[in-house]
């Protein structure tokens, strides 16, 4: 499949492409198996019936080096679709209805979420319940980086322990 192609394949598509290219290359798999089978029966050359044999091996090795990178691949999208919390297509129509006055909106909260975050890690505002980005995962997420970047784990401790009290 050529990549101008692949491209353009949605994220189900390719799950589908994934499943279908190990079941193909499993077949085949089975194929050469069968193969050097009738080789290790058949031929009276035994340096001729090791050579294929060993073709045939060295192929389903190289077909199986696919399968587990086609499955790690598939299994990390699997997982990427479910962590979701929309379905794609409504994220992406989302993101096409955004008019100039949601965008403004979206900047605005933007600019909120970094003046919080300055004013908390200046001490002008306190981490706690009446924080209004307490319960922001991302934010407590980026105070942790920040603090232990800072090299100031007592802070970072106490801020997992605010998550886990919640």
């Amino acid at each position: 499949m050529k990549f101008e192609k692949a491209k353009k394949l949605s994220a189900l598509e390719i799950l589908k492409l994934l499943q279908k290219l190990t079941k193909n290359n499993l077949s085949t798999m089975k194929y050469n198996n069968g193969i050097a089978n009738k080789l290790s029966i058949n031929l009276n050359s035994p340096e001729q019936q090791t050579d294929l044999i060993k073709q045939c091996f060295n192929a389903n090795n190289q077909l199986f080096k696919q399968n587990r990178e086609h499955l790690e691949l598939h299994t990390k999208l699997l997982y990427f679709l479910k962590s979701l919390d929309k379905d794609l297509d409504s994220q992406i129509e989302n993101i096409e209805n955004i008019t100039p006055e949601k965008f403004s909106i979206i900047n605005q909260w933007k600019n909120e979420f970094e003046e919080y975050f300055i004013k908390t890690t200046e001490g002008r505002f306190n981490y706690d319940n009446h924080h209004p980005f307490f319960y922001n995962e991302k934010f407590r997420q980026k105070l942790i980086d920040y603090y232990s970047k800072a090299e100031e784990y007592e802070i970072c401790a106490d801020l997992v322990k605010k998550n886990v009290l919640n």
